[in-house]
């Protein structure tokens, strides 16, 4: 899964905000922490994937609202994500038996 293909909601309704610009920057860091090739993971990786996978609302830059703000179906977004990373370990876990 390409995390790109997710970015382009805000060009699409016009200029993006700085605080657009800045959600976009960090859903973009944390995709590329998730879904990078397995060398370049990030040491953040559990707290990225502990932010993907909240539903709590309450922080202004919590997941769902980033996505609320960017245009995007947070809901779907998790649901590939994570349908991506359990394809990556399954190929993982499958080489190494």
């Amino acid at each position: 899964m390409r995390f790109t293909s997710y970015m382009g909601a805000e060009r699409r309704s016009g200029q993006a905000t700085g605080e657009q610009r800045l959600m976009r920057a960090m859903l973009e860091d944390c995709l590329r922490s998730l879904l990078g090739r397995a060398s370049e993971r990030s040491v953040w990786l559990e707290r990225d994937l502990a932010w993907i996978t909240s539903e709590d609302r309450t922080d202004l830059f919590a997941f769902e609202n980033v996505c609320d703000a960017l245009g995007i179906d947070a809901g779907y977004l998790r649901a590939r994500v994570l349908a991506a990373l359990a394809a990556t370990n399954s190929e993982r876990d499958s080489r190494g038996a």
